[in-house]
């Protein structure tokens, strides 16, 4: 997901004693709202955040859900982790672990794109604990969540056969509706 070029609604919750106080929806670019993400989930708070972009299909759909976002302190990144990560060119993005390398990298890919990237561990912002589809919160750790993720993973090799069925299976659905 790149978030530099897509604005984002965040609930934004001030803390005081565990409560939440102060909600308030906002729009603005993710670099911006970096430092306020960093200092909510340092002081173990969670971070709503909505998702733009299309690299997490099918799993997180842009508009629809959102993710819920802690410190990598809190819930240490693994593989098969969801994570929001700052790349050396400064741009905001996130994606799946699908393997950790020797000296602190990680190889990461976005769930609906076919090519991967090698990152430091140090270059993770956050980690998703949680998303919500449509009303319905999934926590990362439950087993339907491990479940789906483990296969998607693995059929990472033959995703480009299925994207393609899909979008030939699309385009039949929207002539025949057209008729």
């Amino acid at each position: 997901m790149y978030f530099t070029a897509a604005y984002y609604y965040g609930i934004i919750f001030s803390l005081k004693g565990g409560d939440y106080l102060d909600i308030q929806k906002i729009k603005s670019p993710l670099n911006e709202l970096l430092p306020l993400i960093e200092s909510c989930i340092n002081n173990k708070g969670c971070f709503p955040l909505t998702v733009t972009g299309t690299s997490m299909l099918p799993t997180l759909v842009p508009s629809r859900d959102l993710v819920y976002l802690v410190s990598p302190l809190e819930m240490p990144p693994k593989k098969y982790s969801i994570v929001l990560f700052k790349r050396d060119n400064g741009k905001i993005v996130l994606h799946r672990i699908i393997k950790e390398l020797k000296n602190d990298r990680l190889l990461i890919n976005g769930d609906g794109q076919f090519w991967t990237e090698v990152i430091a561990s140090s270059q993770i912002v956050a980690v998703v604990r949680a998303y919500r589809r449509n009303g319905k919160i999934k926590k990362c750790t439950g087993n339907s969540v491990r479940l789906y993720t483990f296969v998607w993973c693995g059929l990472k090799p033959i995703r480009p056969l299925f994207f393609k069925l899909a979008g030939i299976f699309n385009k039949l659905r929207r002539k025949n509706s057209n008729k």
